[in-house]
């Protein structure tokens, strides 16, 4: 399954693919592989995720007309909108004058949350919705279904996990009106912010080291171990962005034995911008990473980590970095790994003005 959007001449849609695992679109899913959704005037998926029972449920923002909102659809296994969510398979929300979800996870109970960032007068802050498996907010999280964090002068949630106890990770940035920070909090079941999360649920982390910071965690990865990995981008101060991996322990302290105090930046000689945007993790502890590099253009990104936080040098090219381009312009967000070890990543190529979606493996 892969999700974004699709331009419909005045707009965005939801958009959805199906692929069989050679590749190819599956015919099973809407005849022809393929499924659009109007919602709004603009609309795209920012993540999904699959049901137990082979419903696949997306997450995103929809326009309507003059701001965004929390915006989920759920889909039958054949690409049907799923009419028992909301009664049409649509449901969206709004509890600021900006709402926009970014990522989603599925609890085991059915259960929905939505992550994101919502603008209350005019400062941004983290956002979560839970919904019930009908598509109604759940009245027992937080204040009717949604619970908001404000972090300063503008933060904003991109990455949601579920931990095996079903506490709540979410990551993120936070600014404090002159510096970008990576930012996670950890919620309890019932949307309260957890304590035992360095003693208030809330966390930031400076990665970078030059006097003006901009760091920013774009992906959240949980490991067996409880361990937290959030990984984004750290901007040097002057023109280049790096890579940013950072790797927390159960408690929120950074992890001591992976790089140096918890974080590991990616440069490459001739890219001046390296960003992560999904974190896959090996069954044999290895740590793979996709999002760009930029030369004099935008390349697909791939790099694996051992487990302490060094580059794998049996991935890739010998460095542990794979760097591909497509098209004229091409962009990774996010990757999964197969149970056979494969890795798949997914994102979008440019080819004559138009943008594809796009899909990689790697052995």
């Amino acid at each position: 399954m892969a999700g974004g959007y699709a331009s419909n001449g005045g707009g965005n849609d939801f958009a959805l693919a199906r692929y069989t695992i050679t590749g190819t679109l599956d015919i099973a899913f809407d005849t022809d592989g393929i499924v659009t959704t109007t919602i709004g005037t603009f609309s795209l998926i920012n993540d999904l995720a699959m049901q137990t029972d082979g419903k696949i449920v997306v997450g995103g923002s929809a326009y309507y007309g003059t701001a965004y909102r929390f915006a989920l659809a759920r889909y039958n296994s054949n690409g049907a909108l799923d009419t028992t969510f909301d009664t049409d398979g649509l449901v969206t929300s709004t509890f600021g004058s900006e709402c926009l979800a970014y990522a989603i996870a599925i609890q085991p109970d059915g259960k929905i949350i939505a992550a994101g960032n919502a603008t209350y007068g005019i400062v941004p802050g983290f956002a979560l919705a839970r919904y019930e498996s009908n598509g109604a907010l759940d009245a027992t999280f937080g204040a009717g279904g949604v619970v908001t964090a404000t972090l300063g002068a503008n933060s904003g949630i991109n990455g949601v996990s579920l931990q095996p106890d079903g506490k709540i990770v979410v990551a993120g940035f936070a600014s404090d009106g002159t510096d970008i920070h990576f930012a996670l909090a950890r919620y309890d079941t019932n949307g309260a912010l957890d304590i035992t999360f360095d003693t208030d649920g809330l966390i930031t982390t400076t990665v970078g080291t030059d006097t003006i910071i901009e760091d920013r965690a774009l992906a959240l990865a949980l490991q067996p171990d409880g361990k937290i990995l959030a990984g984004g981008y750290t901007f040097d101060g002057v023109s280049d962005y790096y890579g940013a991996l950072v790797r927390y322990t159960t408690t929120g302290a950074l992890d001591s034995a992976f790089g140096a105090g918890g974080v590991v930046t990616l440069t490459r000689p001739a890219y001046t911008d390296i960003e992560t945007f999904g974190i896959g993790l090996q069954t044999n502890g290895k740590i793979v990473v996709a999002g760009y590099a930029w030369d004099s253009r935008n390349n697909i990104m791939v790099a694996r980590y051992n487990g302490n936080g060094t580059l794998d040098t049996t991935f890739g090219g010998g460095d542990g970095i794979i760097i591909e381009p497509l098209g004229t312009d091409c962009f990774s967000y996010d990757i999964k790994i197969q149970p056979n070890g494969y890795i798949v990543i997914g994102g979008s190529a440019n080819y004559g003005g138009v943008n594809y979606f796009t899909l990689m493996r790697f052995k």
